[in-house]
């Protein structure tokens, strides 16, 4: 292990200590060490990272949150000085530098527990999942769902996912980490391959070809998977009513958010024997509507002078007797993988076609302004909800379908702040890509057609 310890000091152009790691003590055996990998652009989630965290009824567990990005978040800062479970370390690099699979090394070489526990930072868990997960594990070397619930936050489609178990569907059934449970002696003997994407099906099918995996079917509902649009996987399943989850184990998670089922096609969960998946732009009209519904105010002040792919911010809140205001404030789309070396260009040339590559202007505002606002209180839920006034967003255009689900989550975390919206008019990319998808849907329909004849 100590020669990988230096190998990833290496990597990381000294930012990771080797020295230090050495001196990183080894917990009880019964140790759960829960590890997550995250960035900056996912700081509306943090919070609830950790709530699922601490609500989990196995009691000898701590978190682990290897962070890279130009901030810090600050929610897991604080919390770290008041729970000791805790452990979060961020390095300032840009948020993608470093892949997936080299910060789950660096999680788990950090952890003290004798098992590891994948959490993404943007799904929900039951309080009795890793009770329920360790049960299912037994003797085994490691653990995932074969099959899971799956939250779409941008138009609130629910789904059923079930692998097949014959074979044809392992990168599904193995590929997704969210759900990974294994022993630590395990991942420092086999560690994760350094990229973004497919790390985890690499370490676990590793695993699988010596025989030492269980597979464990999530039929009650202890892990809802969530699709927020910036996700570098999509998912497919059969749909359920929305209202069967509020049933389910998992809603039992302090803070569960309100989930919305929105009138729009999901762009993140296909469904039946082709799996459909629009593309994720939204009609202005659609766009409009959905906020709306979401509880979002409308205005029309006018944004012309806008530059094309920028929001204007501005905000007047206060907490008890703080006032905090932004008169205004320009924003601007965001590249989410590094291209300025040749390794970070490769990196993002083998992620999957319809990973989006950019984060719109209005997402990239929601999440600054969190941080900022998160940044001025006390970790804790009833913190945030003191927080009480208006926030505005001015664009001359916004469609894509992340803002849905940035929207959600911003709301939940400050439900006394009111949003509102000026969105000018229709953004050209709509149509282009609109005409593309259904292109490629009447000649992918005109082909099966032929196959179905040939077949008769």
């Amino acid at each position: 292990m100590w020669a990988r310890l230096h190998d990833i000091e290496r990597i990381t152009n000294g930012l990771v200590n080797a020295a230090d790691l050495q001196r990183r003590p080894f917990g009880r055996s019964s140790r759960i060490s829960v590890i997550c990998p995250t960035t900056e652009e996912r700081v509306l989630y943090h919070p609830q990272l950790y709530n699922c965290f601490a609500a989990q009824s196995w009691q000898d567990k701590e978190l682990v949150v290897v962070d890279t990005g130009c901030r810090a978040s600050p929610f897991l800062r604080n919390k770290m000085l008041e729970d000791q479970r805790l452990v979060y370390v961020h390095f300032k690099v840009a948020a993608t530098e470093w892949p997936v699979g080299l910060k789950r090394n660096i999680a788990i070489i950090l952890a003290t527990g004798a098992f590891i526990a994948h959490f993404d930072d943007d799904d929900l868990y039951s309080p009795q999942y890793l009770d329920v997960m360790l049960q299912g594990l037994q003797d085994a070397q490691g653990i995932t769902l074969a099959s899971w619930f799956v939250w779409d936050a941008c138009c609130g489609k629910v789904a059923k996912v079930a692998p097949k178990a014959d074979g044809s569907q392992d990168s599904w059934l193995l590929g997704y980490g969210f759900s990974y449970v294994y022993r630590r002696c395990v991942a420092l003997a086999q560690p994760f391959p350094h990229c973004h994407f497919g790390e985890d099906f690499h370490f676990l099918s590793g695993l699988r070809d010596r025989g030492r995996i269980r597979t464990l079917h999530d039929k009650n509902g202890h892990v809802l998977h969530v699709q927020q649009g910036m996700n570098l996987s999509n998912s497919h399943g059969q749909e359920i009513p929305i209202n069967e989850v509020a049933k389910m184990p998992v809603a039992e998670v302090p803070g569960f958010p309100p989930l919305l089922r929105l009138e729009l096609e999901s762009s993140y969960i296909s469904v039946g024997l082709v799996g459909w998946r629009p593309p994720p732009l939204l009609h202005l009209s659609s766009m409009r509507q959905s906020l709306q519904k979401m509880g979002v105010q409308l205005k029309s002040e006018g944004s012309s002078e806008l530059e094309e792919g920028s929001v204007l911010v501005s905000y007047c809140v206060r907490r008890g007797p703080q006032v905090f205001v932004e008169p205004g404030r320009l924003y601007a789309a965001e590249e989410r993988f590094t291209t300025g070396t040749p390794d970070g260009a490769w990196q993002r040339s083998r992620l999957p076609a319809d990973v989006a590559k950019r984060c719109c202007a209005e997402v990239v505002a929601l999440r600054r302004v969190a941080c900022q606002w998160l940044s001025r209180c006390p970790p804790q839920s009833w913190a945030l909800e003191e927080f009480e006034g208006f926030l505005l967003l001015q664009s001359r255009y916004a469609s894509h379908m992340a803002l849905l689900a940035a929207v959600w989550r911003m709301s939940s975390l400050f439900p006394r702040v009111r949003i509102e919206f000026d969105i000018e008019r229709e953004d050209p990319e709509y149509a282009v890509a609109t005409q593309a998808f259904e292109q490629q849907r009447r000649a992918l329909q005109h082909f099966l057609a032929g196959q179905r004849f040939r077949d008769v």
